[in-house]
């Protein structure tokens, strides 16, 4: 089971891959995992896996990250901050945008400031995730309305359709 960027891109659904298909080097992951991005870090391609599927690598983009006093989550949200994001940014080196990339010995060196308690991480964690779903839903909805009114607008000027006299009054 291969976690890579395209994979990532396309909803975070690992591939099924056999060894030889895979031209560059893989790292093997295993148990709950979270796979931070080296490759071009203002994509934030952050993927916690909560179980690794048995015989599971990972891209060599992506640098793992375990840990039994961190919760993932959190630690998650807190590598898509923008503050993070922006550091990660400035720690990229390469000759293009889209190819630059952190160095691993530059991420594991990045320090920041978390809650000492593990229930306290998860905790924040959770409202978080609830928050981005929330804002998903939002969004989503948001890009419906948007198709509908740029549907009707088309459609008003054209000509297809026609408002009653009664909505062009002036009161």
């Amino acid at each position: 089971i291969e976690y890579s960027m395209p994979a990532y891109d396309n909803g975070k659904m690992p591939e099924r891959k056999l060894g030889v298909e895979m031209n560059s080097n893989r790292t093997i992951i295993e148990g709950q995992c979270l796979l931070i991005n080296k490759l071009n870090v203002r994509q934030q391609r952050i993927w916690l896996v909560n179980q690794c599927k048995e015989n599971s690598v990972c891209s060599s983009e992506f640098l793992p990250f375990k840990s039994d006093t961190c919760d993932l989550a959190f630690i998650g949200h807190v590598m898509r901050s923008p503050k993070t994001t922006s550091d990660l940014i400035d720690m990229s080196t390469g000759t293009s945008n889209s190819q630059r990339r952190v160095a691993p010995k530059d991420l594991k060196a990045y320090s920041v400031t978390i809650p000492n308690s593990k229930e306290e991480q998860h905790e924040i964690a959770k409202i978080l995730t609830t928050m981005d779903s929330e804002i998903s839903t939002l969004e989503a909805e948001k890009n419906k309305y948007i198709s509908i009114k740029q549907g009707m607008m088309q459609k008003l000027l054209t000509g297809q359709i026609r408002l009653p006299q009664s909505c062009l009054k002036e009161e």
